[in-house]
């Protein structure tokens, strides 16, 4: 109790440290030039979070240095020659209902345009822009040691139809252009934006969540990180496939070396960070159905949001998905105070594994149901793959692993001795490579891929492993590679693990060279009946049902629409085009490519 109630003192120092900090700054800053600001900066910083490929139409020379310092490196800074004369020609309709007309591409103001509406269109020269919009906007202030994304209010739009449809159209009610430059955004679409003077009244984003029931899931990371493979973007994915209304809030960025420019696009998705959303915008938005809130991290952050959505009538859910107290997973600033009031807000607690149930039980004094990881039951389907030129050739077994590369429980002995022992496999190993030790020949890695094109590799492969060492740690983890390897028809091998127990088609031996014996020599899994048992639909129905609600499906609810756009980080020389010969600039080997029209 003490040791608690100490961390908790320090907890509450810090952050009064860090909120006093940014008093200081706030009370400061107007008082310096900007001019002395960017003397002071010490090297160009950006956002590496940001993902929008945004071009600003600025016409003026002295507002364009403004908005380049302030913005991140996704951004250019463009004057309106510079897209060409070939704008496509489309009429501005004031209403959705008439805005789509059938042309190629859709128009609308919802506001009075201050500018001509030649000025929205005139960015659609450019193939590579998809949406156009007018919006009231400001450039961000100029900090010395960071940038920020302005704040977008927008007033009109042009896009072209593909993207229109991609998005899933026009959000409904009366305000749908708010909603349509969040769905746009999260699509990767190429965008430009010509600012004019902001309202005193700008829109807030209001069209309904509507469907079956609105679904907020508090998640550690956004969804495309690990390739859109975590607890959380796999949830969000059924959810909204389901005809659920799903927002989903991360605490923490991207923590993956490379941008694969994963984009998951849906209607009923919408994606967020704690430090951009506000739940006093969403409540007013819900029409109907349940109401329910996944937390799968106990952060301070999170707290007030969850009260004010338990006050709104949401059901909260605490899912606890790892073992925090350990400090290579809870190195973030784990708080087991913070937990309490979490347990204490929730109306049911579920975990993804044996021990952690008992933990949250302990914690609790309550009843917690284990809701082990699941398969995304659309996507790992055994039928139907090209072979992939990256696998090694030959005749040997392939062996395959797929998942994060870090961490303690990483078991890097035993993949060499998989590989030394049972030297006529081929091991490739797909995920987000940092650093190594020394590995056998056979040894093969692909680097990060995102989950959607996981299965082909699957599909080939005749074992999956699971090198892990066998702890506290890892009998607290729910490998969800097993179910994905399980509804694929290959069989697993792995170490020991609670969570693994009894399941058909795993093979455990605390050698894992055993395993992998053992699985090789084994009849492969029906990959129908693992689909049917490990799928995400079975394990939100326990989700749900601790909660006593009842999931559902509306059969004519779309899928997720999967695609890759990598966001084009531009060089500060690349930053600012001023002439149409100069659009084009920056599109170089080895930097990404363009947001690339829907395919």
């Amino acid at each position: 109790a003490l040791v608690s109630a100490q961390e908790a003192l320090r907890h509450v120092m810090r952050e009064l440290a860090r909120r006093a900090l940014v008093a200081g700054k706030r009370m400061a800053r107007p008082w310096i030039p900007d001019s002395v600001v960017l003397w002071m900066r010490t090297s160009p910083t950006s956002d590496s979070q940001a993902r929008s490929n945004i071009d600003l139409v600025i016409d003026d020379p002295k507002d364009r240095m403004r908005w380049l310092r302030g913005t991140p490196d996704v951004y250019r800074v463009r004057d309106s020659s510079s897209f060409g004369h070939a704008a496509p020609q489309a009429s501005v309709a004031t209403a959705v209902e008439t805005a789509d007309t059938g042309g190629e591409v859709v128009a609308l103001a919802t506001r009075a345009l201050p500018v001509d509406e030649k000025a929205l269109l005139a960015p659609l020269a450019d193939p590579q822009i998809q949406v156009s919009f007018i919006a009231a906007t400001t450039a961000p202030p100029v900090n010395r040691t960071s940038v920020a994304e302005p704040k977008i209010d927008p007033i009109a739009v042009a896009i072209r139809r593909g993207a229109l449809d991609e998005v899933g159209g026009f959000p409904p009610g009366a305000h749908p252009l708010p909603g349509l430059l969040d769905r746009c955004r999260n699509a990767g679409h190429a965008i430009a934006v010509t600012p004019v003077a902001p309202t005193t009244d700008p829109e807030r984003r209001n069209d309904p969540a509507g469907g079956l029931g609105s679904v907020v899931i508090l998640a550690v990371v956004p969804v495309h990180d690990v390739g859109g493979g975590s607890r959380g973007a796999q949830m969000a994915q059924e959810l909204a496939a389901r005809g659920y209304h799903v927002t989903y809030v991360s605490v923490f960025p991207v923590d993956e070396t490379v941008d694969l420019g994963v984009r998951y696009i849906h209607p009923m998705l919408e994606q967020r960070t704690i430090d951009d959303w506000d739940t006093a915008e969403l409540l007013p938005r819900i029409a109907s159905g349940d109401r329910l809130a996944i937390v799968q991290l106990p952060h301070w952050k999170l707290l007030p949001h969850i009260a004010k959505l338990k006050q709104a009538g949401f059901r909260v859910v605490y899912d606890l998905i790892d073992d925090w107290s350990d400090p290579a997973l809870g190195s973030w600033g784990f708080d087991p105070t913070t937990q309490e009031k979490v347990i204490a807000l929730s109306d049911g607690l579920v975990a993804s594994a044996p021990a952690l149930v008992r933990e949250l039980e302990s914690l609790s004094g309550r009843t917690c149901v284990e809701v082990g990881n699941g398969v995304n039951t659309r996507l790992f389907v055994p039928a139907g793959f090209q072979p992939q030129h990256d696998i090694p050739p030959g005749d040997g077994p392939l062996i395959e692993y797929h998942g994060s590369l870090y961490g303690n429980w990483f078991d890097w002995d035993a993949l060499e001795r998989v590989a030394n022992e049972v030297a006529a496999a081929r091991l490739i190993v797909i995920g987000d490579e940092k650093d190594h030790p020394p590995m056998p020949d056979n040894v093969h890695f692909l680097g990060l891929k995102p989950q959607n094109e996981l299965p082909p590799y699957v599909a080939e492969s005749r074992v999956g492993i699971v090198p892990f060492v066998v702890s506290g740690t890892t009998h607290a983890v729910s490998p969800l590679k097993v179910f994905e390897y399980l509804a694929m028809g290959v069989p697993v091998a792995a170490p020991p693990l609670e969570s693994l127990a009894g399941i058909e088609g795993v093979h455990t031996d605390p050698d894992l060279v055993v395993a992998v014996r053992q699985a090789l020599a084994s009849r492969r899994p029906d990959p129908a009946l693992a689909r049917a048992i490990h799928g995400w639909g079975p394990r939100l129905e326990s989700l749900f049902d601790s909660v006593g609600l009842v999931l559902g499906e509306d059969p004519s609810a779309p899928p997720v629409t999967y695609r890759r756009r990598p966001a084009i980080r531009w060089e500060a020389s690349e930053r600012l085009v001023v002439e149409a010969a100069s659009s084009t600039r920056g599109r170089r080997p080895g930097r990404g490519t363009p947001p690339s029209p829907p395919s």
